[in-house]
């Protein structure tokens, strides 16, 4: 006998599903006894309620866990879907169907290739230290970050004691000695120009003379 009452329950999951994640996903109802699709929402393979749905492993659907996936399939002109398959139960637990949930990714995958496509750069070959006069920000900007994730730390949680070891790492760079850049460092820091002076004055380190207005 047909499972198609049993299964007319799940179907407004599966519309659901489908509708929420329209038009990337195809939610599938298969009714494993009649081997045929029960129901069928956000269509894109072409198939239809009725159709085969060439299930050849009856048995190991009912021995299996009762969620499969996720995986991924690969279709002639959607070269991307994932896809998870649940099994479907009726009153008394018995294995009843599947709905199978496919995710065109294609759009998402193209999409991360422009990305990396987009984010590719080449190695500097240049004898140039510095192409721009802001280099030197760059410089701070990324030392500054490195140091505070080796830490695991926010710029404003930072004690005195870790601030002013950051700000001497950083003058042993050399890269204090530009153009306001002990202003700039006290920005990124949330402090003001003299703290970081201050900070290297504390620790006996020769602090770079200002140069020009901050």
């Amino acid at each position: 006998m047909s499972n198609v009452v049993d299964l007319e329950r799940y179907a407004p999951i599966a519309e659901a599903i489908a509708r929420l994640l329209h038009p990337f996903a195809e939610v599938v109802i298969h009714d494993i006894e009649e081997n045929r699709i029960a129901a069928i929402y956000g269509s894109f393979s072409k198939r239809g309620t009725g159709d085969e749905s060439l299930i050849r492993n009856r048995e190991g659907i009912e021995r299996g866990t009762d969620v499969h996936g996720p995986f991924r399939r690969h279709d002639l002109d959607r070269p991307w879907i994932k896809y998870v398959s649940v099994k479907l139960k009726d009153d008394g637990g018995r294995a009843i169907g599947l709905m199978c949930i496919n995710l065109d990714l294609s759009v998402v995958a193209e999409l991360k290739q422009s990305m990396l496509v987009l984010l590719a750069t080449e190695e500097d070959s240049s004898d140039f230290e510095s192409l721009f006069d802001d280099d030197w920000q760059e410089q701070i900007t990324t030392f500054v970050q490195e140091h505070l994730d080796s830490l695991n730390r926010s710029a404003g949680s930072l004690t005195r004691r870790e601030r002013a070891q950051l700000v001497r790492e950083l003058h042993g760079t050399g890269v204090l000695h530009a153009r306001n850049a002990p202003a700039f460092v006290a920005n990124l820091l949330g402090v003001s120009r003299a703290t970081i002076y201050n900070d290297l004055a504390h620790h006996g380190d020769e602090a770079p003379e200002p140069r020009g207005a901050d």
